[in-house]
């Protein structure tokens, strides 16, 4: 088994997508991942370029997923004809994990019911694989990682695999993509984009960027400003609760105060206990409780003291 470099352009591949979507009405789905800077963004637009000759900067989404579906119903009111290409760049990455995760099911369910129908080239760019769920992989055709770009070549370069899912083992095979000769290549190239603006798309997704880290900002600062009104207040309360120990006897003081008082007042005035606690401002279930401790605890003392025999 030999391994070469080749251009993409150069094989039938590019052909046997175009028959298949446009003859055979074979929709087709295209994941490709990488990380910012590896080229798998000019590859795949190049390569809608050469398979879709009404590709343009318009049937591009990037990040949001708003503009994506909107192609999409383009495509279901038949406004985009059998052959077409769409991509949605860096998908997802605007939306958080949770919510991204979970309208994946809902977008991939639709995209199929569309490509199926209308001949239709999907393409999705993410940072990483994990950013699509193992459903999406398996219904995707064909995967396609990033491994750089040339620009005084103006060559981007990838690698290219023909993926093939068993239903009945449940297994995810991937193959390297072959040439004409049967040979399987690892690395392919493919020149820039030449139907976009190169610098006004980068220009465009860097807006989108700036876009991002602003709301990101504006969400953190609303995060930081309610942690720290957070612990402001619970310094106040704590303050607040030391000011009252300092002005107020604590309970255990106020019984050993006022309580032995109430005995006292019902006999200088022959009332009874209830109206004594009254007027001391005396929790007359309190002052039992009190009183019956203290019956106790003399109980206690007269047992545990020694007896004194003459």
């Amino acid at each position: 088994m030999t391994y070469t470099e080749l251009n993409l352009e150069k094989t039938p591949f590019i052909d046997k997508i175009r028959n298949e979507l446009i003859e055979h009405e074979q929709g087709k789905f295209i994941l490709a991942t990488g990380a910012p800077g590896s080229g798998k963004s000019m590859a795949m637009i190049r390569l809608a370029e050469k398979i879709d000759e009404n590709f343009s900067i318009d049937r591009i989404s990037i990040g949001h997923l708003t503009p994506f579906i909107k192609l999409l119903q383009q495509a279901n009111e038949g406004k985009l004809p059998h052959g077409s290409c769409i991509l949605a760049d860096e998908a997802g990455v605007f939306l958080p994990a949770r919510e991204w995760h979970s309208a994946q099911n809902r977008i991939l369910s639709l995209i199929f019911q569309v490509i199926r129908k209308y001949g239709l080239l999907v393409i999705f760019t993410v940072p990483a694989k994990r950013m699509i769920d193992i459903h999406g992989i398996i219904l995707a055709r064909y995967y396609g990682v990033g491994r750089g770009v040339n620009y005084k070549k103006k060559r981007s370069y990838f690698t290219f695999y023909e993926l093939e899912y068993d239903d009945w083992s449940d297994h995810l095979y991937r193959h390297l993509l072959k040439d004409g000769n049967g040979e399987k290549v690892n690395i392919w190239e493919i020149a820039l984009p030449q139907s976009i603006d190169f610098e006004e798309y980068e220009r465009k997704k860097d807006e989108m960027i700036g876009k991002l880290l602003r709301k990101a900002q504006d969400i953190f600062t609303k995060i930081e400003g309610k942690a720290g009104g957070k612990e402001k207040k619970e310094k106040e309360e704590e303050k607040k609760k030391e000011e009252q120990k300092k002005q107020k006897p604590s309970m255990e003081g106020k019984r050993k105060l006022v309580y032995p008082r109430v005995p006292v007042l019902m006999k200088e005035f022959g009332i009874s206990e209830t109206r004594a606690c009254s007027l001391l401002g005396v929790d007359q279930a309190d002052y039992w409780r009190w009183k019956q401790q203290n019956i106790v605890k003399s109980s206690l003392m007269t047992i545990e003291s020694p007896s004194v025999t003459a």
